[in-house]
């Protein structure tokens, strides 16, 4: 089982369905394909198998204006 600490993550990619648990305690989900945000106390996703993740975090856009939403982009890519 890998385990992937959320600190710092604001959402992260997975390329096939997944078990997972959040914080690793309580039952096992099945996370979807895509992206996934992360949420406000998550602080690791424990998955039963090993797979590749995309790190994402946020970053602004190009014109560094202080009124744009923040925008996500790979910033890491790992496997656990």
């Amino acid at each position: 089982m890998g385990s992937l600490s959320t600190n710092g993550v604001k959402a992260i990619r997975i390329y096939s369905d997944e078990p997972y648990k959040i914080n690793g305690v309580g039952n096992s989900a099945i996370m979807p394909r895509g992206v996934t945000a992360v949420a406000e106390g998550v602080t690791s996703f424990d998955f039963t198998n090993t797979i590749t993740v995309e790190i994402m975090r946020a970053i602004m856009t190009p014109d560094e204006n202080l009124n744009a939403l923040p925008a996500f982009a790979p910033t890491e890519i790992r496997v656990v």
